[in-house]
Formats: structure tokens, sequence, C-alpha cells
């Protein structure tokens, strides 16, 4: 198996030392160029987050080991996050277990070294599963320890309807590494979120989700 060269993100611990390091990235489903993530260096981003299938194959708009080197050499440092399912999913142990397997055999096959943080997208679930926190508990613990297997350090991004308190998530979930959307979004006890999602405008007025 081919290893990336280059830099692939391994996040700032959230430290008391840390605590006034702030580095800007951005997350895309898009493909980006070498030369797209030299224009964004340029711009003051200094990592990518970039995204891996649900399923077994992986798309074509979906991260490639290619495009995980271009990213790479155009001078950002790099991370991958796995899709969600569409609003309204439901989350049990097995699905958990199967979409983890396909996260970790996705950011081998694009030359991830152990060590790297990849992200569970965590949010939309059904709000039938309001009340059945064991269930979405056991679908993220599944997913960490499938793709900790191969070294890789998971972290969650914790959207809307993920139906988890901050306590249940820092006291039950196998996660230390946590990712915040906008919005109205648990805080997490003790440990608190090391990504910070907000929204900006590219050149071209479009909507770009910004890390901070």
């Amino acid at each position: 198996m081919a290893l990336l060269r280059g830099t692939a993100g391994h996040l700032i611990e959230p430290t008391p030392e840390n605590k006034s390091v702030r580095i800007k990235g951005f997350d895309t489903t898009s493909n980006v160029s070498k030369s797209q993530a030299a224009a964004m260096k340029d711009d003051g981003y200094q990592f990518c987050v970039r995204y891996l299938s649900l399923g077994e194959q992986e798309q074509d708009e979906d991260l490639s080991f290619a495009e995980a080197q271009n990213i790479l050499d155009g001078g950002l440092a790099l991370m991958a996050c796995q899709h969600v399912p569409f609003p309204g999913w439901i989350p049990t142990r097995q699905k958990g277990r199967e979409r983890g397997e396909n996260a970790r055999k996705h950011a081998k096959n694009c030359g991830f070294p152990p060590g790297v943080n990849i992200w569970l997208d965590l949010e939309g679930i059904n709000e039938s599963q309001e009340n059945n926190d064991s269930e979405i508990i056991a679908y993220c613990n599944a997913w960490f320890d499938a793709v900790a297997q191969f070294g890789y350090l998971p972290g969650v991004y914790l959207g809307f309807n993920t139906w988890l308190t901050g306590s249940q998530i820092f006291h039950l979930l196998k996660f230390r590494h946590y990712w915040k959307a906008p919005g109205n979004i648990p805080e997490i006890e003790i440990r608190g979120y090391q990504i910070f999602q907000a929204y900006t405008v590219d050149k071209d007025g479009k909507m770009v989700d910004g890390l901070l």
C-alpha cells in the first residue's frame, strides 16, 4: 500500500497551553486539484477535509490517492471524513461496523498512514430515535472500533439531530476528537471541541464551509 507524501492532518490537542492556537481549514465534497489547493493555501488555509464513501465503492467525487497527493503537494494538510446518509437515517451497531470498515478501507486506499484523524459525520438521525440513545451510541462505537483497527484516530462531527447530550458524547462514546457544526450543538463536557465550523463566501460569492 502506497503512503502519501506530505502532512496528513493530526489535530492540535485541546490542552490549556494550546487554547489560543487557531488554524484555518475547509471541507468540501468536490474534488480539489493541486492548483486549487495551492490557491487556498495562498488565501490562508492550512488544511483540507475531503470525503470518503459510505459504501464499499468510492464514487468519482470522493477522495482518491491521486487527489490526496495533489492536495498535499499544493501545500495543505489533509484529513478525511465519511459521508453521512440522507437525513432521517436510523443507526444500528451493524451499520456502524460496516461503514467504519468502509471508511478504514477507503482511507488506506487513499494512502493515509496511521495516526491521522478520520471523521464520522453524525447528524440527521431520524426523530424516531430521539429516545433510543443506546443504538446511536452502539453505532458510533462500532464505527470507532472499525476505523481504529489500522491505527487511525477516529473523530466525530456533531451536527443536528444527534439526539445525544454533551455528557453522553464524552462519557459513553469512545471518541476524543470532536468537530462542532454551526448552530445549537451540545457542548462537550471536560474536553471540548477541536474544530469549530463556520461559513465563509469565496471570491465567486459561493458559500464555503470553513473550519476554524
